[in-house]
């Protein structure tokens, strides 16, 4: 009797060993997932929040930080079931990267309309209204005057709302931009019966262009920022949780795995 305890103990013993040694890799392997991506994940949200395009390689490199956490895993990962949730962590992983690649596209096309349409647009326009008025006044039109000067009014708070709006994201906000260009397109269309003559027609004309052209570039920023916050909101942060769940859960799978193997060491 004490011959074959003597046979079988050490071998139980390093079985357990093993398997205490396995699980506790795996243990660490999934800490690390969610911290890694945790990570990844806070510099993605400062990208959305931000569009800085400096911010794009600090979460790619946390991504790619992840990714190699959890192809360890499922190198390393022996039990079918933990297995299957490292296989759901890889998949959200991809579609979490894939999510913010079209969030970046996005972000990339919102700030050229804002630095190459919006901005310029809307200083030509302040400068044109000013000019019309200018030119009313020469030609001695005291109506076309304050109209002009009313929808330089409507222009300035179509511009302030449309800013806050892309801002901050709000439906009360966009509500307040899309009147305002109404009203302002309203004021045109009472204007351009008298800006006639060879100094208030073209630069009539000018505006009238370049009011469509603001107000175009602002509803495709506007319906950018709503498909942006839908994919942040919707697909990212689902596929964020998934990784954070599935990666608790198979730590505290292998901990409790490591602690029964730690419970038949000592039993052999």
């Amino acid at each position: 009797l004490v011959g074959l305890t003597s046979l079988i103990g050490p071998r139980q013993i390093a079985e357990a060993d093993d398997t205490v040694a396995q699980r506790t890799m795996i243990v660490n392997v999934a800490s690390d997932i969610e911290t890694k991506f945790a990570i990844a994940r806070l510099r993605g949200r400062t990208f959305t929040d931000l569009g800085d395009p400096e911010l794009i390689a600090p979460f790619e490199a946390a991504m790619a930080q992840s990714k190699v956490a959890i192809d360890l895993a499922l190198a390393s990962i022996r039990n079918p079931e933990r297995m299957a949730k490292a296989r759901e962590i890889a998949s959200a992983a991809e579609g979490y990267s894939k999510d913010f690649s079209e969030i970046k596209v996005l972000i990339a096309e919102g700030r050229a309309l804002q630095l190459d349409v919006l901005d310029p647009s809307g200083s030509k326009l302040h400068d044109d209204f000013a000019r019309l008025a200018a030119a009313a006044a020469h030609d001695d039109n005291g109506d076309a005057r304050m109209l002009v000067l009313g929808a330089l009014d409507d222009l300035m708070m179509a511009r302030l709302d449309a800013n806050k709006e892309l801002a901050r994201h709000g439906e009360a906000q966009a509500a307040k931009a899309d009147r305002s260009f109404t009203r302002l397109n309203q004021v045109l269309k009472t204007i351009e019966p008298l800006a006639r003559g060879p100094e208030l027609k073209p630069v009539f004309d000018d505006i009238a262009v370049l009011t469509e052209k603001y107000s175009g570039a602002f509803r495709r920023a506007l319906a950018i920022s709503k498909e942006s916050d839908r994919i942040v909101t919707s697909e990212m942060l689902a596929s964020g949780n998934r990784i954070g769940a599935d990666a608790e859960l198979i730590r505290r799978s292998a901990g409790e795995d490591q602690a029964v193997a730690d419970r038949a060491i000592n039993d052999a």
